[in-house]
């Protein structure tokens, strides 16, 4: 279905030159962007290209989509990474010969790129200060997702500490994330449950390895108290309920639980707060 979007887009733009339309910059920016979406880098080329022979000349939305299209590419199985993060670079040397001057759009686009490679990330990071750019959220989203999917926590944890300084919280799914890659870093414990309450997600709910990772008596108590609490209600439950608790509610995982008061209605009334493996 993409690719037919992307087809139309172009044969529109063909349409509209054969009805004696003038495309300008903004067309191709358009165009640009339907290239950005598929992460097609040799079709945005030719985009660019046709820009520079009609003389429109790019800006610096040119350039931010251009590096878009790469940071989709990057996405693509079997693409050329490293290829990939020297062309952006090269293209982002090209915006400042040029005399633009990035935008946080741009340098976070250019993280994007760049997430494949932590030496090559790091270079990028630097980039912020030279430009006088001050990180944002996306930033750090990007950064902190990187570094616990490369198991390199302590950095993430860095990372997370600068972002709590600047008044920025993590999404629930990172944190959900953030708390099981820190399962052999107790050390961490206290900043985990900080992050968690952030997104309103009670750390008690998880279970297993969790528990036992961090360690801590009094949280293993208070769980095991949830327990009780809940399954000194399963004689009290439809079988509906009871297959229902079954296929989605195992030790409690991820869940609140409340149970309706009326006793004939018999069953668990929950809500999923946090979906985990």
């Amino acid at each position: 279905q993409l690719t037919n979007y992307f087809s139309e887009t172009f044969a529109y733009f063909e349409m509209m030159k054969s009805e004696g339309f003038v495309p300008d910059r903004k067309v191709y920016n358009t165009l640009l962007e339907a290239c950005a979406v598929k992460g097609d880098i040799p079709k945005a080329n030719e985009v660019i290209a046709e820009m520079k022979q009609k003389k429109l000349g790019v800006d610096l939305v040119t350039y931010n989509i251009y590096l878009k299209a790469i940071a989709k590419a990057q996405k693509i199985p079997n693409t050329n990474k490293k290829n990939n993060i020297t062309f952006a670079f090269k293209i982002f040397d090209e915006l400042l010969t040029k005399n633009f001057q990035p935008t946080i759009i741009t340098l976070n686009t250019l993280l994007n790129v760049c997430v494949f490679s932590e030496v090559e990330m790091k270079k990028c990071l630097e980039l912020f200060q030279e430009h006088n750019i001050p990180k944002d959220r996306v930033t750090y989203l990007i950064v902190i997702r990187k570094f616990l999917k490369s198991k390199n926590i302590d950095l993430a944890c860095k990372f997370i500490t600068q972002m709590k300084k600047e008044n920025m919280t993590l999404d629930g799914k990172l944190a959900v994330e953030f708390a099981h890659a820190c399962h052999a870093k107790p050390e961490y414990f206290s900043l985990v449950d900080t992050i968690m309450k952030e997104n309103g997600i009670d750390l008690l709910s998880f279970m297993g390895s969790s528990e036992e990772a961090f360690g801590l008596g009094p949280i293993r108590e208070q769980k095991a108290r949830e327990r009780n609490r809940v399954f000194k209600g399963f004689d009290q439950l439809s079988p509906e309920a009871e297959r229902l608790w079954e296929n989605h509610l195992v030790n409690c995982q991820g869940c609140l639980l409340t149970y309706a008061s009326d006793p004939l209605i018999k069953k668990i009334k929950f809500a999923i707060k946090h979906s985990l493996p």
